[in-house]
């Protein structure tokens, strides 16, 4: 939405509790802006191509890991697998129950929670 409010011509208030990153730069060829150094989602468990929709999951990528995150009552619950991305890009090797990757895990879902309680993943527009 930021995006093509920008193309637009049109301004986003804070109040529109909007939340979104413009990346209109990029669609006109300007790469050289980095738009944050996390990535945030909200998904779905999928196991073996099968999508278990009793149960949502939370991505988050931070300092070179990944972690993926139980739904507790739409909150972060527990860390279910990590990897490490600059080490395994295809996330073959689970990390999460490795006792040297504790202290990781525990910051990265710290981290998360923090994000997911304050309820944006970008700073409020009109600010």
């Amino acid at each position: 939405m930021p995006s093509f409010a920008t193309m637009l011509g049109g301004k986003l208030e804070a109040s529109h509790a909007l939340d979104g990153l413009d990346i209109s730069p990029y669609f006109f060829g300007d790469e050289s802006r980095e738009l944050r150094d996390f990535h945030y989602a909200k998904g779905r468990i999928q196991k073996d191509s099968l999508i278990d929709f009793k149960f949502a999951e939370f991505s988050y990528r931070h300092h070179g890991y990944k972690i993926l995150v139980s739904n507790k009552n739409k909150r972060p619950g527990e860390v279910m697998e990590m990897y490490r991305l600059s080490n395994d890009p295809e996330e073959k090797n689970d990390l999460a129950n490795h006792p040297e990757h504790e202290k990781m895990k525990a910051k990265l879902l710290k981290e998360l929670k923090e994000l997911h309680r304050g309820k944006r993943s970008t700073p409020a527009f009109g600010r």
